[in-house]
């Protein structure tokens, strides 16, 4: 919209278009906004981390892998590395996986500090996510948490499980498998692959063997074996059965949680204060205002609210409230 007001024809605006302009600033500024104060700064970061980890892991295995084909790729030979100075690279990958973990930690540590990040209360509510997901697969979900920007719902939706590591070290393994194989067919003088009268057979054989041994890993993966606790890869535990034990654990360990316990107690009772609502909806002023549509129905206005008055009214009263709401204004109990 900048590029567009600045090299668009200066032309007279009526009162509607301008209007409609200020909707669309007004949008904008409300989502930078949201963007800063919400969830999604921290969401960004931590798929970057999760990432580089990914990066991490997988670094000794392409150094295997150059170390088994260096004279296929010429990748080695063309940054002027020996075939006896692949396996050093491949050690020094190694021994990089958990120094690089440790400094992780304390840049996480200081990212917590400076920007006032929860990460590891965050990673804790992500693990408990996926601990009491609904599907085996949390993909297959679909509820997505509409308070998050667009781009990063899916990102939030896989929690950073395991899943969510499976799928980026297996497509990562892939994009560079299918790079290693292109640089091998470029770089080999006497062979031409449309030249080759058997690659359909190639083809087919190829996506035969894959689609096998995919049926093999998913009967592999639905295994249930008892006595060692197994039920399956990723089965959740609505259908484990295993809710009532999860509670005893629970129970059994609730004497060495009285400071959890006495958070939790001053957490209900700033819920349960004005104080803390007024806070809350100052901000979060923008979100409210923007699903507070979605949020109502005419059923839902027809019944009477907490005052003993319609719902309707009740709610015209809040969102006034919210509208004149000032910037660090002061309200009762602060």
């Amino acid at each position: 919209m900048i590029a567009q007001r600045k090299f668009a024809r200066k032309r007279r605006l009526t009162r509607e278009q301008k209007q409609e302009e200020e909707m669309k600033w007004k949008k904008i500024n409300e989502d930078i906004e949201l963007k800063n104060e919400g969830v999604d700064c921290l969401l960004d970061s931590y798929g970057v981390y999760s990432v580089e980890v990914i990066g991490y892991l997988l670094a000794p295995l392409i150094g295997l892998f150059l170390m088994v084909f260096f004279k296929q790729t010429q990748i080695p030979e063309n940054y002027g590395i020996q075939s006896n100075e692949i396996r050093y690279y491949t050690m020094f990958a190694v021994y990089m996986i958990p120094w690089s973990v440790v400094v992780d930690v304390f840049i996480l540590n200081t990212q917590e500090l400076i920007r006032g990040w929860r990460v590891y209360d965050y990673m804790a509510y992500q693990r408990y996510r996926f601990a009491t997901r609904a599907h085996r697969w949390t993909l297959q979900s679909g509820r997505v948490d509409e308070s998050i920007s667009e781009e990063l719902q899916t990102l939030d939706l896989l929690c950073f499980s395991s899943q969510y590591y499976f799928l980026i070290a297996i497509f990562s393994l892939g994009m560079l498998k299918s790079m290693f194989a292109l640089t091998i067919l470029l770089r080999s003088p006497k062979y031409n692959i449309f030249g080759d009268p058997m690659m359909p057979v190639i083809f087919v054989v190829m996506f035969l063997c894959c689609d096998t041994i995919k049926s093999i890993l998913t009967k592999l993966a639905n295994i249930n074996v008892s006595y060692l606790g197994w039920h399956g890869l990723w089965v959740t535990k609505q259908l484990e059965g295993t809710v009532d034990d999860d509670i005893a654990a629970k129970l059994a360990i609730g004497e060495g949680r009285q400071a959890d316990l006495e958070q939790e107690r001053l957490e209900l009772q700033a819920l349960n204060s004005d104080r803390f609502r007024h806070r809350f909806l100052d901000r979060n002023r923008p979100w409210v205002l923007q699903h507070l549509v979605e949020l109502l129905t005419p059923q839902s206005l027809q019944t009477m609210g907490p005052t003993g008055q319609p719902v309707a009214e009740y709610i015209r009263d809040v969102y006034n409230d919210i509208i004149t709401m000032g910037e660090g204004a002061r309200k009762p109990g602060d």
